[in-house]
């Protein structure tokens, strides 16, 4: 498999490794390349050789920027942000007893600390995103006339003020998930580039039978009750907790889906995602409630693999 026999030539071959990890960064397309070998020679050599990667990785951001005007700081800050993330989550998996379920929950918390030192820093933080997506929306005329042409109708300004004022009061949460989701899935996807070279399947087995905590249970429940009674802070971190309970969620659908024989299997979960895709707001809230009560039943303790 070429894939196996590029990963072993860059292993034997170190200055290569590095050239490639720097230059991978620069096409648009291929920069998540030059992170996910990064991550995956983190979770191989260990912190210190995997920051010496993600460092090459992330050189290419900064010189795009003093090169490239289209490249600005937020763009570098970002991507800069979430390839040491990536790092961060890489090197705490490595470590011996490291389990994928502790360090996605460790994951969601750093986030809900994040979102709660904003509010700290900035109380008024939800009209602070209220003004930016206002600008924003002031400054895509062409967005404008898209939305207006599929809908049929102009959107006006309280239409507009409207939604803006629905989606501020989350906003930061959102930007959160938006972070730590990608840092996740790029140290999920290294650590399956390892596996798949060094000992396959086994990331699958650990992805199976991700369970939350009872405390994540209870906070989840806390927040769900503190909602309702306004609070802002408690809305800026519900996203970042669905999106949690929607990953282990989704870890027990596809326990349960691997009772089934594979042709049948393959199909159920293209109807899944199908449905998934059209309901996603109902059904991310029916994945999350199946994952909350998985915490107390241990839905893969009644059903065992064969």
């Amino acid at each position: 498999m070429w894939f196996k026999r590029l990963t072993h030539f860059l292993l034997k071959h170190p200055q290569l490794a590095m050239l490639f990890t720097f230059l991978a960064a620069f096409p648009p397309l291929l920069g998540v390349v030059s992170i996910l070998f990064a991550g995956m020679m983190t979770l191989l050599k260990g912190p210190l050789i995997g920051g010496m990667y993600t460092v090459l990785a992330s050189v290419p951001y900064v010189c795009m920027f003093y090169y490239d005007s289209k490249v600005t700081v937020v763009n570098m800050g970002l991507a800069v942000l979430n390839n040491g993330l990536t790092w961060l989550l890489a090197s705490a998996w490595r470590r011996e007893g490291a389990k994928l379920s502790a360090l996605l929950q460790v994951s969601a918390l750093i986030g809900v600390l994040i979102v709660s030192v904003v509010h700290l820093v900035n109380p008024d933080i939800a009209n602070w995103w209220a003004k930016i997506l206002t600008e924003q929306w002031k400054n895509m005329p062409a967005l404008q006339t898209n939305l207006s042409s599929v809908s049929g109708t102009v959107a006006s300004t309280d239409v507009v003020a409207e939604r803006i004022s629905a989606i501020k009061e989350m906003a930061t949460g959102y930007a959160v998930v938006a972070i730590l989701l990608a840092a996740v899935i790029q140290t999920i996807i290294a650590k399956w580039w390892l596996a798949t070279v060094f000992k396959p399947g086994s990331l699958k087995a650990e992805l199976h039978y991700l369970r939350l905590t009872p405390l994540a249970g209870v906070l989840f429940l806390l927040a769900m009750i503190f909602s309702y009674w306004g609070n802002p802070l408690i809305f800026d971190i519900i996203p970042i907790l669905y999106l949690l309970f929607l990953g282990f969620g989704l870890s027990l659908i596809h326990y349960l889906f691997g009772l089934i024989q594979k042709p049948t299997r393959i199909f159920c979960l293209l109807v899944f995602y199908t449905v998934f895709l059209y309901t996603s707001q109902f059904s991310i809230l029916v994945i999350a409630l199946l994952a909350f009560m998985d915490i107390w039943l241990n839905f893969r303790r009644r059903v065992q693999l064969t």
